[in-house]
């Protein structure tokens, strides 16, 4: 009964949903594939359902291949993953074309505002040298949740506390006589996402300085010494004396800093954050009700650690001239350093570098253009600023 049963399906009319469906997905399948899977649709082994990924900044539908007979799973499984294949490239060559424009809004994106320093965060992501972030405010302005982000998204990443309360210390984590890899060293050659940097004690700043400059931390213990690699990018946050900002004069805030300049030097980038204004809460309170955001899912989580992957090899170049154009600016802002609430060094202008190669790498090319360079300018000129 069974045969005749599926002798009479073979013959059936599609329905017309079950004909769009199916042209959804022919262009991802040859043309046998596209025939297998047009016999199990009419013998009702399988049924297509639309699915949709929300990207934050759209929503793509496609078309999932839902298994009836077990007997088919293998064969559904792989052309499942062809057409999700197939969908995920053109979903990454679109983000690719797109980046600087799309990538920011996957960071902290219940948070709104905040631009240039999720811009900042995105360019941390793309970097391979060490480029380290310090987003210095208020509480309660969304700091966090930018290291969140980023802890979500980076292939290699760790989160904790400055004041080493979340369980690891920021060099190694101790247990008895055991003696582990702390926070630092645990993101060697990713994201070390430090909170409340301004709670840490005396005894971590040396690691975190060795880190942030030579790329390792060490530690001595009953004779023995240990040195861990701890090739990272460090973003972090801190309140400022006090926990919030008081006053809006640059002698006011600077007498506010929680760190020495020996640590603030070492941060490419300071954003100083503040609590919004009445004018700045009416803006952002706008921008709310235009949209709802929502949070990070799985997908593009893959998404853009696949992305990461695919150009992490990619080495840009600084051409001669814009390399002149980066000293010229950073020789600029040293002008003005006495009216900063940030020391303008040589390490600024190795920031400078790293961000255009990250936005170059960002944008799958080999050399450093005049684009690149204008982004990176602005982001300085931003974190010189009270957001």
């Amino acid at each position: 009964m069974a045969s005749i049963r599926e002798f009479i399906r073979v013959f059936r009319s599609l329905t017309e949903e079950e004909k769009r469906r199916l042209a959804c997905v022919e262009e991802r399948l040859d043309k046998s594939e596209n025939a297998y899977l047009k016999k199990l649709l009419k013998l009702k082994r399988v049924k297509l359902i639309e699915k949709t990924i929300n990207l934050l900044y759209k929503k793509i539908l496609y078309i999932h291949l839902d298994i009836i007979s077990e007997a088919h799973k293998e064969q559904i499984d792989k052309l499942n993953k062809k057409i999700w294949d197939k969908e995920k490239q053109m979903i990454l060559d679109d983000l690719k074309k797109n980046a600087y424009d799309l990538l920011p809004s996957y960071i902290a994106p219940n948070i709104v505002g905040l631009d240039p320093v999720k811009q900042a965060a995105v360019l941390q992501l793309f970097s391979k040298e060490g480029l380290h972030i310090l987003l210095l405010g208020d509480p309660g302005t969304g700091k966090t949740d930018i290291l969140r982000s980023l802890n979500d998204l980076s292939p290699i990443a760790t989160m904790g506390l400055g004041s080493g309360t979340s369980g690891a210390g920021l060099a190694v984590t101790t247990q008895g006589n055991t003696i582990m890899k702390g926070l630092l060293p645990l993101a060697d050659q990713g994201i070390a996402c430090i909170d409340e940097l301004n709670l840490m004690e005396k005894k971590d700043a040396a690691s975190l300085y060795n880190a942030m400059e030579k790329s390792f931390v060490s530690y001595d213990k009953g004779g023995k010494h240990f040195k861990f690699d701890a090739r990272v990018r460090v973003i972090a946050t801190a309140n400022p004396k006090g926990d919030s900002f008081k006053g809006d004069k640059f002698d006011q805030l600077k007498s506010q800093m929680p760190f020495d300049s020996a640590l603030m030097s070492r941060f490419h980038l300071v954003f100083i954050i503040r609590r919004p204004d009445e004018k700045k809460l009416r803006l952002i309170s706008e921008r709310i009700l235009k949209g709802v955001k929502t949070k990070l899912n799985e997908e593009i989580i893959s998404l853009v650690k696949e992305y990461l992957s695919d150009v992490k090899d990619i080495d840009p170049v600084i051409p001669a001239e814009l390399s002149k154009e980066i000293t010229d600016f950073v020789a600029w802002l040293k002008k003005d350093e006495s009216r900063l609430l940030v020391e303008i060094s040589p390490r600024t202008v190795l920031g400078f570098m790293r961000l255009a190669k990250a936005s170059a790498r960002m944008e799958m090319r080999d050399k450093v253009i005049k684009s690149d360079i204008k982004r990176v300018k602005q982001l300085f000129l931003d974190s010189l600023e009270v957001i």
